[in-house]
């Protein structure tokens, strides 16, 4: 333990001489510091805040990694081509303590400037919130809304395929559907259909929603009612309609609420706890399209019909997420002092950079697991083709093997939005996810390393 702390001193003396470091340190204070100053929003005091958080802390972070990238293959790559290793390898010091003490002050480094950002902006958000120019009812409705961390319930989810095949025999019977087209193909465009009309609402037609709670309602909770509009139809400004919340598919509304909203953005209702909601574990939320001009209007099919329940502040659900993004620096610092056990700085730099990429782009890897390939769709292909479309695949679910724990559900957007990360997500995350990860490189770096020679004759 001796060895791997003297390790880690000597490394984190090191990062701190390097320029790069420095650099990105300059560019974080001024991103924290300067950039909340040219951001505008859409010029309520709540689109300053959401940007703040999502805008200037995230780049912050994103700078945060950059630097770890670099540090992290230094860490090994660099200190080989300086030759600052070659002293250290002829001491007593296996490799595997090398590995761990850099990795450990690289990670150290960077979650704790991390932390130093977090605590930047939350006393930044307070500092604004608590501005004596902010009147009480726009600093009660950010504190609701903003200023708190809210359990999103989800409508219960609906099987459509028996409504994919009725539209399909429809369009077949009126040929608009050629005969030979892939039918699995279809019948994904036909759910997507009936999902959008599912959460669509014509001319006095009224749409209802079961919404299982993950647990009972009680007194001290907060409810409200979240709607996000998709548009609507052409020419319309204004939607006219009412909300209802029952107990049961068929009873007496519990809550109610009439609009007149533009049909765009999310809107959020205060449903006020009364006894007549007390216990429930189910909620049926419906919305009757009042309007009279035939108009239609549309949902959001993703988080388009919500209920949010209070689940702490914003204060631990800020510091949650980063413990989250503290996890992925974690990674990456491994996945850097990995490459820079293998290659030399440049070529470890760029090796990681695009794992950096790769994950950017998870949502479209996860699409062409989900969906198959082009190949996959076009059956008149012979062997050879498929063939090649069958390794495309294994190199896909590769490449998502590999990023996987690198995967967050976009932490600092939900906190910007007042939606809670939880603690056993967080737990889960870093302990089934980020954890088998981290070991799973280590051994490999430290297997990587073992195998580089350090001397070389010149």
């Amino acid at each position: 333990m001796k060895q791997l702390f003297a390790i880690a001193q000597l490394t984190l003396r090191a990062a701190l001489r390097e320029r790069v470091a420095w650099s990105m340190l300059v560019l974080v204070a001024g991103t924290l510091l300067l950039l909340p100053l040219g951001l505008r929003g859409d010029g309520t005091l709540a689109g300053e805040l959401r940007m703040h958080v999502r805008y200037s802390t995230g780049i912050s972070v994103a700078l945060l990694a950059a630097m770890t990238l670099w540090v992290s293959c230094a860490a090994v790559a660099g200190d080989l081509s300086s030759k600052r290793l070659h002293m250290v390898l002829t001491k007593p010091v296996s490799r595997a303590v090398l590995w761990w003490g850099k990795w450990l002050a690289v990670s150290a480094l960077s979650v704790s400037l991390l932390m130093i950002c977090g605590g930047v902006t939350y006393w930044r958000v307070m500092q604004r919130v608590r501005d004596p120019g902010v009147n009480a009812e726009e600093r009660a409705r950010i504190e609701a809304t903003l200023l708190t961390a809210r359990r999103p319930e989800r409508p219960r989810d609906e099987d459509l395929t028996e409504r994919a095949l009725e539209l399909y025999g429809e369009q077949v019977r009126l040929g608009r559907i050629h005969p030979e087209a892939p039918k699995e193909e279809v019948l994904r465009e036909l759910r997507n259909l009936a999902l959008t009309f599912r959460y669509a609402a014509q001319q006095h037609e009224t749409v209802q929603w079961e919404i299982p709670l993950s647990r009972p309602l009680v007194s001290d909770d907060r409810l409200q009612l979240s709607f996000t509009f998709d548009g609507a139809s052409m020419g319309v400004s204004r939607i006219p309609g009412e909300w209802r919340i029952r107990r049961t598919e068929d009873g007496d509304a519990v809550f109610s609420a009439r609009i007149e909203e533009t049909p765009s953005g999310e809107t959020v209702l205060e449903v006020p706890m009364s006894d007549a909601l007390l216990g429930a574990n189910t909620l049926w939320v419906s919305f009757e399209n009042q309007s009279e001009d035939a108009q239609m209007v549309f949902f959001r099919t993703r988080d388009g019909i919500l209920l949010y329940r209070s689940a702490g502040g914003f204060g631990p659900n800020l510091f949650r997420a980063l413990t989250l993004l503290a996890g992925l620096l974690a990674l990456l610092a491994a996945l850097g002092v990995s490459t820079g056990s293998l290659f030399s700085l440049p070529v470890a730099c760029y090796a990681t950079a695009m794992i950096l990429v790769l994950q950017a782009f998870s949502g479209t890897l996860e699409r062409v697991l989900e969906e198959g390939t082009v190949l996959n769709a076009q059956r008149e292909h012979g062997a050879v083709m498929r063939g090649v479309d069958s390794v495309s695949m294994a190199a896909y679910r590769g490449m998502h093997a590999l990023i996987r724990p690198l995967d967050v559900d976009r932490p600092l957007d939900r906190v910007s939005r007042g939606v809670l990360v939880s603690g056993a997500e967080a737990g889960r995350t870093l302990g089934f996810r980020m954890l088998p990860g981290l070991l799973v490189i280590s051994l490999v770096g430290i297997g990587l390393f073992h195998r580089r020679e350090a001397g070389v004759a010149e």
